[in-house]
């Protein structure tokens, strides 16, 4: 195996401008992706079902303890109240229906698919403009070589464009160069996109991975497949209503007046000990 020294102005000039221009041009990408992001829908009816869920919930979790023992089974009963097993008045009583997932494919959001092309054209575009400007001045150049070395396994992966049979494997072309960039520089552009948009706004997933899964037919993560059917909601319901039945409710206000007497008196008997005796 031969190995090649590499001058210190392939990393000036090869190195860090694939870097660099990456980086640049998934910025631009993710405003653009910004521009053409419609606002989603607000489904009403979703967002009641999850609403009541979460104050369900809530009576169960550590500031519920704060209500005393009658306010508590007074909102139980309003969620889990039943005349017999098979009616009742309380909400988790008469959960909504599922919703149908052949009304959906029957009715669909034009908006939502609109937007679902732009950035599936924008990432296209993109890429590809990155990708052809790489290959196009870069194709046959080593930029980097690992600090380890490599099998030959590695020689075919990481030397892509470079047809030497006697070189060392731990070498990188700048073809590979690029791939490994776009595959690891995802932390880096969310901590620089981070220092210039609030918090409250949704990044743009910087490896372009959604409209990745999007070109090949597959949702993106949290949205759920048409075709597929979403959570049964009587089955949620019916597991908040059994959980909230056997939830053991212990308040913390029962000797909430001993306590805080206990608290005083003991706060007293220290200051009386700390004070200095008077001559």
């Amino acid at each position: 195996m031969y190995e090649v020294t590499l001058d210190s102005k392939i990393r000036d000039y090869a190195l860090i401008p694939i870097v660099v221009v990456f980086l640049c041009g998934n910025l631009i990408r993710n405003n653009l992706l910004r521009l053409f992001q419609d606002k989603p829908k607000v489904d009403m009816k979703s967002m009641k079902q999850n609403n009541v869920l979460a104050r369900a919930r809530s009576l169960k979790v550590g500031t519920a303890r704060f209500l005393c023992e009658r306010a508590w089974r007074n909102k139980k009963m309003y969620f889990t109240k039943r005349q017999t097993p098979e009616k009742g008045d309380g909400i988790l009583c008469n959960p909504p229906e599922a919703a149908d997932p052949m009304a959906a494919m029957a009715n669909p959001d034009m908006g939502q698919a609109a937007g679902m092309m732009k950035s599936q054209m924008v990432f296209i575009v993109s890429q590809g403009a990155l990708g052809y400007w790489v290959n196009y001045l870069f194709s046959g150049f080593l930029v980097a070589k690992t600090p380890f070395p490599l099998t030959f396994r590695f020689k075919s992966m990481l030397q892509r464009g470079v047809e030497v049979e006697n070189l060392e494997a731990g070498y990188i072309s700048g073809l590979c160069w690029y791939f490994m960039i776009m595959m690891a520089i995802g932390g880096i552009q969310q901590f620089i996109m981070s220092l210039f948009i609030d918090e409250d706004e949704k990044l743009a997933d910087p490896n372009g991975q959604d409209e990745m899964m999007m070109m090949m037919g597959m949702p993106p993560p949290g949205m759920g497949h048409p075709m597929m059917q979403g959570p049964d909601p009587k089955k949620i319901y019916k597991q908040e209503e059994d959980s909230l039945n056997i939830h053991y409710f212990e308040t913390c206000l029962e000797h909430a007046e001993m306590d805080l007497w206990k608290k005083w008196k003991k706060s007293k008997m220290k200051q009386g000990s700390s004070a200095s005796p008077r001559d």
